[in-house]
């Protein structure tokens, strides 16, 4: 991934996808606003699964997903140097495969600990129409006598929840004058609604769902 602003337009690059922010703040400023375009891409059933029940089902294409990101920052909450984050995103199915639209509100917060250590955690959901739910997580009768899944027909709602921590040291213990420094991650996601009830997941998968990370970052 990839932090950056180029005169003025803030850009998130998080793999798979991009997130630009239109809004210039004052970094003096207690409340931080940010506003732009956002664009993923989700890969699906693009490859071939080891399980015998999934392979047997129809391969999805990827989609690419565009919308808008938005949200607010409150600066120096608890202390000279946090923030407390909440915003969220929208974003439809571009490529014609009729995957959908999906909404992702969170909520996040983050302080250094010292020069060079710092913490953030963060909340968010997610919720899907029924086009996304069943491109996702339905079984087509087809699909059924393929796999010896039942047949199911999702529904739109509430798709997961999740949690996150992250943790970051700076080699120098000083942030401020760039450089190296390391991040370490861990993210919980809890399948809801009717994605959870899904054949997919009860009887060939598992709602919860962790997710792990540790790299090197460098800060010019």
């Amino acid at each position: 991934g990839a932090v950056a602003t180029v005169r003025g337009i803030g850009f998130t690059r998080r793999v798979p996808g991009v997130t630009c922010d239109f809004i210039k703040d004052n970094k003096f400023a207690k409340l931080g606003f940010h506003f732009g375009p956002t664009l993923q891409y989700n890969g699906n059933r693009t490859k071939q699964n080891p399980d015998p029940a999934i392979a047997s089902l129809p391969k999805l294409k990827g989609v690419f997903e565009a919308g808008v990101n938005a949200g607010i920052d409150i600066k120096r909450v608890l202390n000279k140097h946090d923030s407390l984050s909440l915003g969220g995103s929208m974003r439809w199915d571009i490529s014609g495969k009729g995957a959908g639209k999906i909404a992702a509100p969170t909520a996040g917060y983050f302080t250094p600990l010292s020069k060079g250590k710092a913490i953030g955690v963060e909340a968010g959901a997610e919720f899907a129409d029924k086009k996304y739910a069943n491109y996702h997580f339905g079984v087509t009768p087809a699909a059924s006598a393929a796999s010896g899944l039942p047949a199911y027909t999702a529904k739109g709602g509430i798709k997961a929840v999740r949690m996150a921590g992250l943790a970051a040291v700076d080699f120098n213990n000083n942030f401020l004058d760039g450089g190296l420094a390391m991040a370490v991650g861990v993210q919980y996601t809890r399948l809801k609604g009717s994605a959870a009830r899904s054949p997919i997941v009860t009887q060939r998968g598992n709602r919860n769902q962790w997710m792990f990370g540790a790299g090197l970052t460098y800060t010019l």
